[in-house]
């Protein structure tokens, strides 16, 4: 009787055992066996078309930011980290946006106690039925403009009491172009803002010049510390409206106009103070004080500038409590390069072909082409020719937002470039969190450029208050920064990705290494001025190629074995370092021996795979676009770049070798640095792990039919007992 008792106790346990066992593989299956997933292209497909509809499932006109519909079990609450600093949520408002008509409500004017400038604040007269105006104009009557002979306009938008934080800061404006007046967009500190002693950030647009000037002051436009930059920009500024841009963080200032980046100030070292939250924002039309009050001519007065769709989204705020604001360099992609590599393979959204469980939604029209702009297969062509057209990528099953490590894609500013774009987390008809893109294209995206952007996914800041909860999304999507033409953009190879592929040490082909070609590799029809065996900078006491980076230098390596096929390795692999000419990437403002705390000019270097007759090249790769704009500098540096980057990744591909070279529209007399090149190997990933036992795996059943066969085996002889 106590033997049948035990065997009894046996067959519950193993009953229990068999259930959390299935559950536990159901949740797998659900949450996590897709991230391994991953596709090679096949061959092309015919061009197909797709337009907006509004059937279930499309986003709405205006999404509004709302975590609540998105909630989950489960706890994630870190954001990530910025210089050490960990990312956390910015105080008071995070998302604000006034049209023109709200914007008209903001005109200040001078007083007694609030005079800044040479000219008085007053209210237009005379306003546009659409644009907000700024007007500058002679005064009739001086004690209108507070005994000023010159009337001005500005719009400041205060947020009430509680001002603004850390944020990206944008606008609408139409500059003015009339000589000696600038048209100012500019974040002042709330305390000090009426006063002399004004502590700012800015960008300033001079009349009938192509010159905007950016920086900040601090503590007054006479201290020590103030700090200006300018830029040269096109006429075409000030024909039309254009979006003018300030990224204010704690660790960096960015400034963009027209979608360009046109500057960016980093100065860790010398530990200047900057404005701090909160701040005002302000769009300023006034005389340029410097060339004295009556510089403007009066035939050319009243002169106008317009503004309209002010747009404010804060973060990212860290919990750092310097006093003193240190900034550091902008970030590119070295962590997901230099961190722990993965195993896991990618979870492709759209490659050639939209993912099954994946859809494309768009207000507007988009198709799959391959025609403009090709890089493998077809690619995404979409127009953002209005505030309301967006492109959203969407699946039927929800995800935590913190699943996977980045979302990565690649873009193309068409004929056109310097579009600026939002990019969206998404979940059913809300938007959960989103980034302005350009922070992750140094420079900004222009035309006729594939870019490789790497976004890491705790950079979306959710709006979630409650840490014990995780967000779910269902979509990454796209949509304009402001309203305004800014013609078609190209989308290519979206994915989720855990970290880039680890390749396999034992494994490879060596191609160059220790201060030699292998056998086969063959480099004489290189041109320019490049040594393969270089004694000047080497690695690990070996010798290394030094390239002259001007554009008749061209190294060219052909496979005199025979073409390498994709399907023998995975991807090639560079050993290298970038020693920069400062005067090249300073724009000529600093010597060789100054350190560049502004870096204007990126490395312009591409590398092609030739065809298998070793003379045609597949699409070229940049190499500062593939790293986020910015190409390391003055350290060693390996970079692993699989086929699907190098435009090869199709069915029978092959090719016959490598060049290095700059663009062909690089100036012939410009010296951007030296290149040097350690190790080049054709490389394996190393192996996937092993799928998880899921209810459809080969594992799951074997598991699940010896349990079976078990209980079976116990039940028979509890019958003879």
């Amino acid at each position: 009787m106590k033997i049948k008792k035990f065997f009894n106790f046996l067959i519950l346990l193993l009953l229990i055992l068999l259930i959390i066992d299935f559950g536990n593989c159901l949740k797998d299956e659900s949450e996590s066996s897709s991230i391994t997933t991953t596709t090679k292209r096949g061959t092309k497909k015919p061009t197909k078309s797709s337009n907006s509809d509004s059937g279930s499932g499309m986003i709405d006109d205006v999404l509004v930011l709302d975590s609540r519909s998105a909630s989950g079990s489960g706890s994630d609450s870190s954001l990530g980290e910025i210089d050490g600093h960990r990312i956390v949520k910015c105080n008071g408002t995070q998302e604000l946006s006034y049209d023109a008509g709200d914007m008209k409500s903001f005109y200040k004017e001078s007083t007694a106690s609030v005079d800044p400038y040479t000219c008085g604040l007053t209210v237009p007269s005379k306003n546009s039925l659409k644009d907000a105006l700024l007007s500058i104009d002679k005064c009739e009557d001086e004690d209108l403009c507070n005994k000023h002979k010159i009337s001005c306009t500005e719009i400041e938008i205060t947020n009430g009491e509680e001002g603004f934080t850390y944020g990206t800061f944008s606008v609408m404006l139409k500059p003015g172009n009339v000589p000696n007046t600038i048209t100012k967009v500019s974040l002042v500190q709330m305390e000090g803002s009426n006063g002399q002693m004004v502590s700012d950030v800015y960008i300033a647009i001079y009349g009938n010049q192509t010159e905007i000037r950016y920086g900040y002051h601090y503590d007054g436009y006479e201290n020590a510390n103030t700090k200006f930059k300018s830029s040269r920009v096109s006429n075409q500024l000030f024909q039309s409206f254009t979006n003018v841009t300030i990224k204010f963080t704690k660790e960096h200032l960015s400034f963009y106009a027209a979608g360009q980046n046109i500057g960016h100030i980093a100065s860790m070292w010398n530990k200047e103070k900057v404005a701090t939250p909160p701040v005002y924002f302000r769009v300023t039309y006034l005389q340029n004080s410097e060339v004295g009050s009556n510089a403007i001519k009066t035939s050319l007065l009243p002169a106008s500038a317009y503004v309209r769709d002010f747009n404010f989204v804060a973060g990212p705020c860290t919990d750092s409590d310097d006093e003193v604001t240190n900034w550091g360099s902008p970030k590119t992609y070295l962590d997901y390069y230099t961190s722990n590599c993965t195993i896991y393979r990618p979870l492709f959204i759209f490659n050639d072909t939209i993912h099954p469980d994946w859809d494309i939604k768009s207000i507007g029209n988009h198709r799959l082409q391959s025609v403009q702009f090709p890089r493998i297969g077809d690619n995404i062509e979409f127009g953002f020719n209005g505030g309301k057209n967006t492109i959203r990528f969407v699946t039927s099953k929800p995800f935590p937002i913190y699943r996977h490590k980045y979302f990565i894609f690649w873009i193309n500013g068409g004929d056109r470039g310097g579009q600026n774009l939002w990019i969206a987390a998404t979940r059913k008809n809300h938007i959960i969190a989103k980034l302005n893109v350009n922070d992750y294209v140094i420079g900004g995206i222009q035309k006729n450029q594939w870019y490789k952007v790497i976004i890491g996914m705790k950079k979306f800041q959710t709006q979630q208050t409650n840490p014990k909860k995780t967000v779910y999304i269902d979509g990454i999507m796209f949509q304009p920064t402001y309203d305004g033409f800014m013609d078609m953009t190209y989308f290519d190879d979206l994915m989720f990705s855990n970290g880039s592929i680890c390749m396999e040490r034992g494994n490879y082909l060596q191609i160059y290494s220790k201060g030699n070609f292998s056998e086969g590799m063959e480099f004489d029809k290189s041109i320019g001025n490049f040594d393969p065996r270089s004694t000047v900078v080497q690695y690990e006491k070996k010798n290394t190629i030094e390239y002259q980076i001007v554009k008749k230098t061209v190294l060219q390596v052909n496979f005199m074995n025979g073409s390498i096929s994709i399907t023998e390795y995975d991807g090639l692999q560079f050993t290298l370092q970038y020693i920069p000419n400062n005067g090249y990437i300073s724009g000529g403002t600093a010597t060789e021996n100054q350190r560049v705390d502004n870096v204007v000019n990126s490395l312009r270097l591409q590398l092609c795979l030739m065809q298998e007759d070793g003379i045609a090249t597949f699409p070229c790769l940049s190499l500062s676009s593939y790293v986020g704009g910015r190409f390391p500098a003055n350290r060693w540096f390996t970079l692993n770049i699989p086929w699907n980057d190098l435009s090869v990744d199709f069915e029978g591909a092959t090719f016959g070798g490598f060049i290095i070279k700059s663009p062909d529209d690089m100036d012939p007399d410009v010296y951007q640095g030296k290149l040097y090149i350690s190790q080049i190997l054709a490389t394996h990933y190393k192996p996937p792990p092993i799928e998880r036992m899921t209810q459809d795996s080969f594992g799951f059943k074997l598991s699940w039919n010896f349990n079976i066969t078990l209980l079976s085996i116990i039940s028979i002889i509890l019958l003879f007992i």
